[in-house]
């Protein structure tokens, strides 16, 4: 188990740098060339920066087109430089990036971990909509409160504008007739 261990990260590593070397040859857009052409110069490149040949073609030829192979370039870090062309995100240029990156000696998710990791996302979705609808069911009840309270506040200063008024009426017809009866007093 430890050798087979230890010869998928040699695998890996190697594959995952003459990858590089082939992203790099592919950004440059080379006219004229097939993709023989390219690979030619993706191993020129690996042969000058690593000291030694690439020979894992019948590995990388396997797993170029497998899926979980493809997600797993996808998911590699790259250093992107302003001003550069742009590089498949699949792939790091970067020589220095290259050697100092840790092989991910994890496997890939298989079909079991793909749904566990699936139903786990919905279940978050599925609480994140029933918090989200708390919050939206406690905002409307907050919005209805204010406006109720609006109400209430709008009412109490009508009563206290009525009482005022008729306030106003009775000491108005209080001071009449004190009027008349003054008026009558003189009289």
């Amino acid at each position: 188990m430890g050798s087979l261990t230890n010869r998928w990260s040699t695998i890996q590593k190697a594959t995952n740098k003459f990858c590089g070397f082939l992203a790099q040859v592919e950004s440059m857009h080379p006219s004229g060339t097939n993709e023989q052409d390219k690979i030619d110069k993706a191993k020129a490149l690996y042969r000058s920066t690593q000291k030694n040949n690439y020979n894992l073609d019948h590995c990388w030829n396997l797993l170029r087109h497998q899926p979980k192979w493809q997600v797993h370039m996808d998911n590699l870090p790259t250093k992107r430089k302003t001003g550069c062309p742009t590089v498949p995100a699949a792939i790091a240029i970067d020589v220095e990036e290259n050697e100092s990156m840790s092989t991910n000696l994890e496997r890939l998710l298989g079909k079991k971990s793909e749904k566990q990791w699936e139903r786990k996302r919905k279940h978050e979705e599925s609480c994140n909509s029933q918090f989200d609808e708390k919050l939206s069911n406690m905002e409307a009840d907050r919005r209805i409160m204010m406006i109720e309270r609006r109400e209430t506040a709008m009412k109490v200063e009508k009563d206290r504008a009525e009482i005022i008024s008729l306030k106003k009426k009775k000491m108005e017809m209080e001071v009449m007739m004190l009027n008349v009866d003054n008026m009558n007093a003189v009289q």
